[in-house]
């Protein structure tokens, strides 16, 4: 099971986070895309409450993109809206960190 640095005090609180970033790695289009729309409602609370998990989250999603056999799959329209937000909140942050490093 994928574990996150952070999370293991908390670990039945995440579970259900846990088991769908497992699930947006599955072999099956079908339990992809169900993961990435279950995620995609809640991510920018994903960000602001678990922003560990960011990294991971984007980490599989890229892999099922690079992974993908065919372009029309059922899970390429979740995994991209998912994707966008989610490049988004990274880019905030980065965006974030440096003005907070320059600033000192």
């Amino acid at each position: 099971m994928l574990q996150f640095s952070g999370m293991a005090k908390e670990s039945s609180r995440f579970t259900w986070l846990i088991v769908t970033i497992h699930s947006l790695g599955d072999g099956d289009d079908d339990v992809r895309s169900v993961a990435a729309s279950c995620l995609l409602p809640v991510a920018s609370h994903l960000v602001e409450q678990v922003p560990e998990a960011l990294d991971r989250v984007l980490t599989v999603l890229w892999s099922c993109l690079s992974n993908m056999k065919d372009d029309l799959s059922s899970s390429v329209g979740a995994v991209m809206d998912l994707l966008g937000p989610c490049n988004l909140f990274l880019l905030w942050i980065t965006k974030t960190e440096r003005r907070c490093q320059a600033s000192l």
